[in-house]
């Protein structure tokens, strides 16, 4: 897996959760290596974003813009088990990886379209064995990623963090 490129790893990842939908009744232990190595791949995308976006930001220092967040954002590729219940009753769910994350939100892709204001309930692996569960969020803009149609890129706002969560967040530097 260490010459894997990002986009080898983003598709491995994409396999992995085509995978897991496509099989509804596996064991957990199935279940359990399955969502493992979804982890460790993207735990590795995670390693190769991280130092590309360090040499980005070091060589971009001088030119950064001002920003909305009072926060900054980490780049990060976690999974996620992402629920949405509309107002209508319909509810999504997908499982997903992040693109950042910060102690008051987070943005990752989905397959399903989002409206700003609409309620939604998070599990996010933090490691392969920090989970933060049952995140209540907020969705603040979704936009459609044209070149994956049907996926879209999702801002959340957390609206309840448990004080354990928090210091998860803390303790992985978000």
């Amino acid at each position: 897996m260490a010459d894997e490129t990002p986009l080898q790893l983003r598709m491995k990842i994409l396999q992995i959760r085509m995978d897991y939908l496509s099989v509804p009744d596996r064991t957990r232990d199935e279940e359990e290596l399955l969502l493992g190595d979804l982890d460790k791949t993207v735990r590795r995308l995670k390693e190769i974003e991280m130092a590309e976006a360090k040499a980005e930001a070091d060589s971009l220092s001088s030119i950064r813009g001002a920003e909305r967040r009072t926060e900054g954002r980490a780049p990060a590729s976690f999974p996620v088990i992402l629920r949405l219940i509309r107002a209508d009753g319909k509810s999504h769910s997908n499982i997903t990886i992040t693109r950042d994350i910060a102690i008051h939100g987070i943005s990752l892709v989905a397959a399903f379209e989002a409206k700003a204001g609409e309620k939604v309930a998070l599990e996010v692996g933090l490691s392969a064995t920090v989970r933060l569960t049952d995140v209540k969020s907020e969705v603040r803009w979704c936009t459609p990623i044209w070149t994956h149609p049907g996926h879209y890129l999702i801002g959340l706002r957390f609206l309840e963090l448990s004080p354990a969560a928090r210091k998860a967040l803390e303790r992985f530097g978000y």
